[in-house]
Parts: C-alpha cells; sequence; structure tokens
C-alpha cells in the first residue's frame, strides 16, 4: 500500500459529465476510490441483493415519505386521516420493498419500525406545520454549476413557507452524533450543495436541516424556519455559503492534483504526509468509513 497513485502521462482520464455530492465526497476524501469508480468505471456487482438492518430501514422510510409528501393534501390531511393512509401504505411498502422483513422471526423487527417511521412522520407533520410550511416537493432534482461545471442532485423535500422562505430537509434514517458533529462543524457539505444549486435557481438561499428518521430528532443550524427544531450553531460561528466556499478550494486542490495525474489512497492505515493537508482556506479532510468502501481490496496488500 502507498498514500499516493501516479498515472501514467498518457493515461486519459473522462470526469463524469455531471458532478453530484456523491462523487465529489469521494474525489475530496478518497481520491483513490473516486479514480476506480468514475475514472476507472469498476462497478460493484448489478446482482440482486437484499439489504437489511438500517439501510433497508432509511430506504422504507423514505419510500414511504416520498409517497405521501406527493400528495396534494400532504399538509392539510388531520390525524385521523392520516392514522388512515399509515395503516394502509406502510404494509404495502414493506410488500414491495421490504419483503425480508416478513420472515418468520422477524416479527418484533417489523413491529419497531413501523413504531418509529409512524412517530417519525407524525413529528415531521407537525414541524412543518408549525412553520407554516404551505408547499412541500419530495424529492426535488437540483441542477446548476459550480467551480468544476454541471452538478445536480436531488433534495428529499423541499418546502415553502407561507413568507416564501424555502427550506432542504435532508432525511437520515440514524446518524445521532454524526450530523449534529457536521452542523457543529459547519460540514454539512451535502446540504450546502443543495443549498447552493436551489439558490441558484431562485436568486434566494433556502433555510437547511436533517431529520433523523430514527429518533424523529430535527436538527438545524438556525431557527429561521423550524422554531421546534433542535438548534446545532456552528462552532466558532460559519454559515452555509462559507461552506460552500471552503469546498470549492477544496476541490480546486483536489483538481490540481489530478491534473497532475496524483491520487491520494486516504485511508487511515497509510501514513500521511505533507501533500495530505489541504490548503487553509479549503475544507479540511476527513477519512470516509471504510464499510462502504466497495474498492478497499484495490488499495493494495501489506507486505
Amino acid at each position: 500500500r502507498k498514500r499516493w497513485w501516479k498515472l501514467p502521462a498518457d493515461m486519459p482520464l473522462a470526469l463524469p459529465e455531471k458532478a453530484s455530492f456523491s462523487s465529489l465526497n469521494l474525489l475530496l476524501f478518497n481520491p483513490y476510490q473516486w479514480l476506480l469508480q468514475y475514472g476507472a468505471k469498476i462497478q460493484a456487482s448489478k446482482s440482486l441483493s437484499l439489504s437489511d438492518s438500517f439501510l433497508l430501514n432509511g430506504s422504507l422510510a423514505h419510500r414511504l415519505a416520498e409517497h405521501f409528501f406527493s400528495r396534494t393534501d400532504a399538509l392539510t390531511m388531520d390525524a385521523a386521516d392520516f392514522a388512515t393512509w399509515f395503516s394502509i401504505h406502510f404494509p404495502r411498502v414493506v410488500r414491495e420493498e421490504g419483503a425480508v422483513l416478513l420472515m418468520e422471526g422477524r416479527g418484533a423487527d417489523l413491529s419497531t419500525l413501523r413504531h418509529r417511521v409512524l412517530r417519525a412522520m407524525t413529528q415531521l407533520r407537525a414541524h412543518l406545520a408549525n412553520a407554516n410550511v404551505r408547499v412541500v416537493t419530495a424529492e426535488q432534482a437540483l441542477d446548476g454549476q459550480f467551480a468544476g461545471g454541471a452538478l445536480a442532485g436531488a433534495a428529499d423535500l423541499v418546502l415553502t413557507t407561507e413568507d416564501g422562505h424555502r427550506a432542504i430537509v435532508d432525511m437520515k434514517w440514524a446518524g445521532g452524533k454524526k450530523y449534529p458533529e457536521q452542523l457543529k462543524a459547519n460540514r454539512h457539505l451535502q446540504l450546502a450543495i443543495y443549498a447552493e444549486l436551489l439558490r441558484q435557481e431562485t436568486n434566494s438561499l433556502p433555510s437547511v436541516a436533517y431529520f433523523i428518521l430514527e429518533s424523529a430528532r430535527l436538527l438545524t443550524p438556525d431557527d429561521r424556519v423550524f422554531a421546534d427544531s433542535e438548534r446545532v450553531p456552528a462552532n466558532p460561528p460559519s454559515t452555509t455559503p462559507e461552506l460552500w466556499q471552503s469546498f470549492t478550494e477544496a476541490w480546486k486542490w483536489r483538481q490540481a492534483q489530478i491534473t497532475a495525474g496524483v491520487f491520494e489512497v486516504a485511508l487511515e492505515s497509510i501514513e500521511e504526509d505533507e501533500d495530505s493537508t489541504p490548503p487553509e482556506k479549503a475544507m479540511p479532510m476527513e477519512y470516509l468509513k471504510e464499510a462502504y468502501n466497495d474498492y478497499l481490496a484495490l488499495a493494495g496488500w501489506e507486505q
């Protein structure tokens, strides 16, 4: 294993037509992984596999929320009608996308999931009502530009309040420790990217929030939209636009390395060197979870 890979000078490298948070996250924080996935186009098997545990829970909860908030009456439905809707659509989504939970011995898991998703959606409906949200769009496509060209994404929920202000809510199944830490350190890059793309479209910067489904917690850096949220301000004080600027500086730093044909193998087991440190105004680096790295074996072997 080596900390840096060097491509031959004549090696062509085709970049994706549109960048996304997923591709940029790898480019910034583990460039060799980005190289193998987007440069070499080595893909994980497309064979059908059954997801389970928190991945499945998050997928089912997202799908149910998408179905509900796509309804024209999502913001006006009363509690009794919502309970009826949930009793019909929760088992339908489980049958269609989570049938593993219907297997013998999984009754407790299914019951726990149902309780948590119902609690989460009930709490989220209350937050939207308290914020005087008048329009909600689920899975809104976002397109725009960044320093490297075209950039696209899809926001879980885009909300518009009575006074015309917009907010982006990104739903996560778990992460009750991770996402508050991101907001406190002003490192919520996915939300910052979505906010900038929506700003480019509307000429107005939206508010941002994480909603943790498992615990029904709404996390925000400020209370501009959600007065009843769990506020986690940046410390030291910083803003989402400042995060966007530090992301841009980090991208320029990595892009200069790519132009030179060098890619960092950013794994904790390989010692860093001075080239691993980004410029002062760029986002600080972090190690991505190796459990989600499909290319870990291709990083090399210990002698």
